[in-house]
């Protein structure tokens, strides 16, 4: 890591890859409500989008800005900014989010506040909305498995929150809890939590604070996932190591979610959709037994079949298979 500078005391760190007019505004508003004692690192994962003049445009010598000529995922672009970041924390944010509240606010917090057994042990994640207002959930109880991972494959998250306030969102949540068990009580049991300060699990790599120890200790990402799961596997050996893992209302982000992953696909399937498949997979080869990664195998297969995947392409499909069966 590079040798702290007692003037800075947040590192803002950035990954982007093809929203980068969402990333100059972020940085433009950021250098409006910071002082000299914040500075932004934005890190470019080889985007090909036409808004990359705006973020060379910036000059200012709290932000720096780092292009790569290959996209070397989410984790390991963080690990980059890092090593260069000069603060004892460094806080970790989506391109696409907005913040809604002053970052001398949280400078403040984080000096005034202990967060466990040392102020510097600890990862604080703000309370997360999108824009509509509606809560994003972004702290765990519990360590994913392959009943947590399936849910996604059927975008049952995303049809809970479309119809949650009518009378197919209380059959939903009903039929949630026969279906995917454990999956369902925990995303209810965080719509019970949102409201105040606790320790959970893990957080969302959508927005989190983390002290510099808290990283060097754990030597960052792991590099084996590429995006989807870093943010989980990090915070698992992180409270191994000791860590204090800090949901608190009290700070808030606006996330808007989505980007332009949709746009590419590989294999038939978005970005998106194709490397979460791979990191579920990949973490549940790290930390859980094979009848797990089996079982979760097995439902990937399904929803692709459900979801038409095979028919439309099979010659796509063939390879995805491949890659599933091959993990």
């Amino acid at each position: 890591m590079n040798k702290r500078k007692k003037n800075i005391k947040l590192s803002v760190l950035i990954v982007n890859f093809n929203l980068s007019r969402h990333v100059y505004l972020l940085c433009k508003r950021l250098l409006k409500i910071l002082d000299d004692e914040i500075e932004i690192l934005v890190y470019d994962n080889n985007s090909t989008d036409n808004f990359l003049h705006l973020l060379q445009s910036i000059k200012d010598k709290r932000f720096s800005y780092h292009y790569s000529d290959t996209n070397i995922g989410y984790g390991s672009a963080n690990n980059y900014l890092a090593r260069l970041a000069k603060a004892p924390v460094f806080f970790l944010l989506n391109p696409d989010t907005i913040i809604d509240q002053r970052l001398s606010y949280f400078k403040k917090y984080l000096r005034h506040n202990n967060h466990g057994d040392g102020k510097d042990n600890f990862i604080i994640a703000p309370k997360i909305f999108y824009p509509n207002g509606v809560v994003q959930h972004n702290f765990y109880f519990n360590y994913s498995s392959s009943s947590t991972f399936i849910p996604s494959l059927f975008r049952a998250g995303a049809l809970y929150r479309k119809f949650q306030f009518t009378k197919l969102g209380f059959f939903l949540k009903v039929f949630s809890k026969f279906l995917f068990g454990k999956a369902a009580l925990e995303y209810l049991s965080k719509e019970r939590s949102s409201n105040f300060r606790h320790e959970c699990a893990w957080v969302s790599g959508a927005a989190f604070f983390v002290s510099s120890k808290v990283f060097c200790n754990v030597k960052g990402f792991d590099k084996l996932f590429f995006l989807y799961s870093e943010d989980e596997d990090f915070c698992r050996r992180a409270k191994l190591a000791g860590a204090k893992i800090i949901f608190d209302p009290s700070l808030s982000v606006i996330h808007q979610g989505g980007g332009t992953q949709k746009k590419a696909n590989i294999f038939g399937l978005s970005i998106s959709e194709f490397h979460k498949i791979i990191s579920s997979l990949n973490y549940l080869k790290k930390y859980n037994n094979f009848a797990d990664v089996l079982n979760y195998k097995i439902f990937v297969i399904l929803s692709l079949i459900i979801q038409l995947k095979f028919i439309n392409n099979w010659a796509f499909s063939k390879k995805i298979l491949k890659a599933v069966i091959r993990l």
